[in-house]
């Protein structure tokens, strides 16, 4: 089982720093997902670990080993590029013993890696093949196979799935995620900035900023597990980018803070009691609400927790549709609710907001606390 750590590792292009200050644990046998958008750092992240690029400052360690200055051959890792990388001269099979040839590794033995990785991910008609003669889903398979024959102690896969398919792309993710179980002890360090296939994947998701500011730049944002980050961001950047359609952010004010939680107004007029600590906050604060579409829904009656909006358009998906609305400073608001749901004859939509589900952003961006209990 292998652990990888950073401690203070920083990495800079010339003048611009694309990574900053990056303290991170990756437990023996994890499944770890390097997130974000394109910029953030994540790939640069990734080959560090492989060895393709100097850490500028700190440590990395694979099994509490310092590596920064271990040639890439020797680090026990592999790696599986976005482009696949293959050989386009030799056969399937060349391809995937290429490396061991190099590492000197006797011939039956490579014979049976080769096999019983071409078994494992059943590529083993392929093996005579060009890689010209293959699908990018099949070439895919190749690179993965080759990855596996070295036996490495901590795979890497940079983006692997972006040249392929919808369809291929959810395919290939379960075989990825079969792998993962296949090898318990290997590490796997990830990098998407599809967060779908980091929420299907990911043991632990690490999503990096791209910054709008120079201490955000190549920082991590936020490390949990997928359904710690989606249902509890800790700022406004996370909770964005997790979730399709993204959250809605709602212009509110600060109107009530106690022990028991905050009561804000939006703009509407409506006013929504949280669960959250503002006491920190001045009354008149200027915050955003955060809430889900598909926490959002329709409700039959006023009730406190209200807000009433009018419908732009809305758009069937067969199980659900999506409302789009304009909430009362122009933002606009999206609803998911039942798919058979149809236009409203006053084209307006009261909807249920549950306060348990909504999040409270304050000037910072940052989440206010929950108050405890909730």
């Amino acid at each position: 089982m292998t652990s990888i750590s950073f401690s203070h590792v920083a990495k800079n292009f010339g003048k611009v720093q694309v990574i900053r200050d990056v303290d991170l644990d990756i437990a023996p046998g994890e499944f770890c997902v390097f997130l974000g958008p394109s910029g953030c750092g994540k790939s640069t992240l990734l080959r560090m670990i492989a060895g393709l690029e100097a850490a500028g400052a700190g440590e990395i360690r694979i099994d509490g080993r310092l590596i920064n200055n271990v040639p890439a051959a020797e680090r026990q890792v592999a790696m599986v590029f976005q482009n696949y990388a293959l050989y386009p001269h030799m056969t399937v099979y060349e391809n995937m013993a290429f490396g061991l040839k190099q590492t000197k590794v006797p011939g039956p033995e490579i014979k049976a890696r080769v096999a019983e990785a071409a078994r494992i991910l059943q590529i083993e008609p392929l093996l005579d093949r060009m890689p010209k003669a293959l699908s990018g889903g099949q070439r895919q398979r190749v690179a993965i196979g080759r990855a596996i024959v070295r036996q490495p102690k901590v795979f890497l896969f940079d983006e692997p799935l972006s040249n392929l398919d919808a369809a291929l792309r959810v395919h290939m993710r379960s075989e990825i995620a079969s792998l993962h179980r296949k090898f318990p002890s290997a590490s796997v360090v990830y990098v998407t900035h599809d967060q779908m296939e980091a929420m299907a994947l990911a043991d632990k998701i690490v999503l990096l900023h791209t910054g709008r500011t120079a201490q955000e730049r190549g920082s991590i944002a936020q490390v949990g597990g997928p359904l710690d980050l989606y249902h509890r961001p800790k700022n406004r950047f996370v909770a964005s980018f997790l979730g399709s359609p993204t959250m809605n952010f709602l212009t509110a004010s600060l109107v009530g803070a106690d022990a028991s939680g905050a009561a804000v107004e939006l703009s509407g007029g409506e006013r929504i009691a949280l669960p959250v600590d503002a006491r920190s906050l001045d009354l008149g604060a200027r915050l955003t609400l955060g809430v889900r579409p598909e926490h959002l829904s329709p409700a039959a009656d006023a009730t406190a927790q209200t807000i009433v909006r009018p419908v732009e358009m809305i758009e069937h998906f067969g199980e659900f549709s999506f409302v789009y609305l304009t909430s009362g400073d122009g933002t606009p608001l999206i609803a998911k609710v039942q798919g058979e749901t149809a236009m409203p004859a006053d084209k307006t939509f009261r909807l249920g907001v549950p306060a348990g589900c909504c999040h409270l952003f304050g000037p910072d961006d940052l989440a206010l606390p929950r108050v405890a209990g909730a």
